[in-house]
């Protein structure tokens, strides 16, 4: 009788990025194991003392062959009120993720979460020698082999859709594809007052008054404008008051959570002991709205800057104009181009 092939991998995962234990005392840890048997390739993933609370986290496998250096996104890990989670998933031994991969190729595996510029590694191991610059690798898919999308990328896509709807509903006139939302300013007849181009002086600046700024204006008129951070032009600040997780992931109001609370969840860390973070509407010279601005409270220093910068808060500025004491980590978002921007003084 032929002898059956079996061997099998421990990946040992360990913390690379914090805040995200369940707990102050227990550090996020885990295992991913590879079997291989009978050319099937079983792929385990078991994590535990994640805080379920900044969800969704990604599981992959990190390919180091040469020329064809790939992060592979095997899917969402669903984790329980405990911090745990134990998934499994097979594939043949040269087919790993359906991507013509063989096992042997694998080097790695982590927990992300996926953003950009840059990949935020939760936990992450290797079977030898750590690899330096896997962060930098192409993030794929398992199902169709395309980049994976970051959470503003969903944002983003939720934000074109309400526009939509608000557009037809005030014009009635379809709008046939979202590119003319990205790229061009819908006709507005000129018996609709409500949300024809009309500039207006505000805060010693002017606002062009269209569709898009009068979409974001409704979403944050329950919200207090604040003067603050005087060296930043032609921008408007909205206080945002946060007391629990559950004030951020309420959906009462969908634009609401979309637009303010939505692409800022996985900041709750940083904002609870201050209670508030600030959200902006940044214009350009001829007072269009170009930017929404994300604005976290913290002092200049690293311990306060949300993941060290590498999810966009890279831009800090002080409350009052001064060079030190209070002021905010931002990070200032182009909605139209689905990017993050760092501003140049």
């Amino acid at each position: 009788m032929p002898q059956k092939n079996y061997s099998r991998y421990f990946v040992i995962l360990q913390e690379d990025e914090k805040s995200f234990a369940i707990s102050s005392d227990k550090l996020p840890s885990g295992y991913t194991k590879l079997e291989n048997k009978n050319d099937k390739c079983k792929i385990t993933f078991y994590v535990q003392n994640l805080n379920k609370e900044k969800k969704p986290y990604c599981q992959v496998l990190i390919c180091g062959k040469k020329g064809k250096k790939q992060i592979i996104n095997l899917g969402t890990l669903n984790i329980d009120d405990t911090g745990r989670c134990e998934t499994s998933i097979e594939y043949g031994e040269n087919n790993i993720g359906n991507m013509n991969i063989p096992m042997k190729e694998i080097v790695g595996a982590a927990v992300i979460k996926s953003t950009e510029p840059s990949v935020i590694s939760v936990m992450s191991g290797f079977l030898s020698t750590d690899i330096a610059d896997w962060k930098s690798y192409q993030v794929v898919d398992t199902g169709s082999g395309d980049r994976i999308k970051n959470e503003f990328d969903s944002y983003e896509e939720k934000i074109e859709e309400k526009i939509e709807e608000k557009i037809e509903e005030k014009i009635g006139e379809k709008i046939e594809t979202k590119s003319e939302v990205k790229n061009e300013e819908p006709e507005v007849p000129e018996n609709v007052p409500e949300i024809k181009a009309e500039n207006k002086r505000e805060d010693e600046f002017i606002i062009d008054e269209d569709s898009t700024y009068l979409f974001f204006r409704d979403i944050i008129s329950d919200f207090e404008e604040v003067k603050v951070c005087p060296e930043i032009d032609r921008i408007k600040f909205y206080k945002v008051p946060v007391t629990s997780i559950e004030d951020m992931i309420n959906c009462d109001n969908y634009n609401k959570y979309t637009v303010v609370y939505y692409p800022i969840i996985n900041y709750f860390t940083y904002i609870k002991e201050h209670g508030y973070y600030l959200f902006g509407l940044k214009f350009n010279k001829e007072g269009r709205l170009k930017y929404l601005d994300y604005a976290i409270p913290g002092e200049n220093e690293k311990r306060c800057q949300p993941f060290g910068g590498r999810s966009g808060f890279v831009t800090w500025v002080s409350e009052d104009g001064s060079d030190s004491g209070e002021g905010y980590w931002m990070m200032f978002y182009d909605f139209k181009n689905k990017s993050i921007v760092v501003p140049v003084k």
